[in-house]
């Protein structure tokens, strides 16, 4: 995949294969975890004892963040429903008011991954050893990925 910006400032993600397009697909389906040591990383409690101030954030704010992540979620699974296929390999265009949508699900779909394969921070920040399974591996290799357009949309927005 090559990650490129158009004349008009739009980043734009292309020669995509057919493996790295499931994987950008993955992201919607890793975001959209219910895992429970998923939803705890989404939406950790209050740091606090005052249960009437928990309530009141479970209540208050836990829904207003569940639909500020289903909005990101559906904007990019609807900007990789646009993808144009060129002779096997696809595009995808980022329109600029959507690039914090797209952080917004590649952080849940990170938070889900490390959460739900309990991937410690030693494991996240080192590279990837032979000697880990092969699924072990392949979460790594997805968040990893995830992390590097993550860090190039930052770059296009500053």
């Amino acid at each position: 995949m090559e990650l490129r910006v158009t004349k008009n400032g739009t980043p734009s993600l292309r020669k995509i294969t057919p493996y790295v397009f499931e994987m950008l697909q993955d992201i919607v389906k890793h975001a959209s975890s219910d895992h429970p040591l998923a939803e705890g990383r989404f939406y950790p409690d209050p740091t606090t004892s005052d249960e009437l101030l928990i309530e009141d954030w479970k209540g208050l704010v836990q829904p207003e963040l569940q639909a500020i992540f289903q909005s990101s979620r559906d904007v990019v699974q609807a900007d990789l429903r646009r993808a144009v296929n060129r002779n096997e390999l696809l595009s995808c265009d980022i329109p600029l008011h959507h690039v914090n949508d797209w952080l917004n699900a590649l952080n849940q779909a990170r938070l889900a991954l490390a959460a739900e394969h309990q991937l410690t921070d030693t494991e996240m920040a080192s590279d990837i050893s032979p000697t880990q399974s092969q699924e072990r591996a392949a979460v790594l290799i997805k968040m990893h990925c995830y992390a590097y357009l993550q860090e190039w949309l930052i770059g296009q927005t500053e």
